[in-house]
């Protein structure tokens, strides 16, 4: 296969939250730009394996690793693992993330609002921690944090899952600015509907399909490929120009 056709080769690219929906589509779609592939995850361990093996199956190298990522120990153990395995770590991809039901603010629960609160900021917090002096030292880097439309318009999961994507705002415009003179590039994804697991409730019936496309001007939903697209290119060398952005694929909402 061409160089340019793997412009990735070479490198190491942690996706957590790899096993499944967007995560699963972003470590394949690394794998076959050439990334080795670290694909996290916390409970779906024979998702983890499948996606592994899809990866290899395509010709790329991928392994699995089980992290908590809103868990300081397992993090820590999970990137000293990185080191020992690989001894590098170019990119990483913050897409672990969970969205409990709960629309309207009397309806979430103080337990609720503090899991996602843990996993989708505390888990992009701990592994940005982790990940940015390594990839510091080496002078290169490129991290993507998986948000959502919902981080500035709300949403309909909920007010704790808005909060948790707009959270993430914050902690890439702090980290791109400190990260930049390293030659590390910060970004957030901000997807709007996408057909996953995690949102299929909301597309359970044919009309509710419909109904929520006819909020999309393109008139459809969005795939987790075109996700995994967007957050390929921006993990690659073409994009070292590109950091501290947010940027939306929502089908123009």
């Amino acid at each position: 296969m061409p160089a340019a056709a793997r412009p990735l080769a070479d490198r190491a690219a942690l996706v957590t939250g790899g096993s499944r929906g967007i995560g699963r589509a972003i470590a394949l779609a690394l794998g076959r730009a050439g990334a080795t592939v670290i694909v996290n995850f916390h409970r779906a361990a024979g998702s983890a394996a499948e996606c592994v093996a899809a990866i290899r199956r395509g010709g790329g190298t991928a392994e699995a690793v089980r992290a908590d990522v809103s868990r300081p120990a397992d993090v820590a153990r999970m990137f000293r693992w990185i080191d020992r395995r690989f001894g590098r770590l170019d990119v990483l991809v913050g897409s672990a993330g969970i969205a409990p039901p709960g629309a309207g603010l009397a309806r979430v629960s103080l337990p609720t609002w503090r899991r996602t609160l843990e996993t989708n900021v505390t888990g992009a917090f701990l592994c940005l921690r982790e990940a940015a002096p390594r990839m510091a030292r080496r002078r290169a880097g490129r991290i993507v944090l998986v948000g959502s439309l919902a981080g500035a318009k709300g949403g309909t999961v909920g007010p704790h899952y808005a909060a948790s994507k707009a959270a993430l705002l914050g902690l890439m415009q702090w980290s791109f600015r400190e990260l930049a003179p390293a030659g590390v590039t910060v970004n957030v994804v901000a997807p709007g509907f996408v057909e996953t697991a995690l949102s299929a409730p909301a597309y359970a019936t044919p009309r509710a399909r419909a109904a929520m496309a006819a909020k999309v001007p393109v008139g459809r939903i969005g795939t987790p490929e075109e996700i995994a697209a967007l957050v390929a290119f921006l993990a690659g060398p073409d994009a070292g120009y590109i950091t501290g952005e947010c940027i939306t694929i929502a089908g123009g909402r």
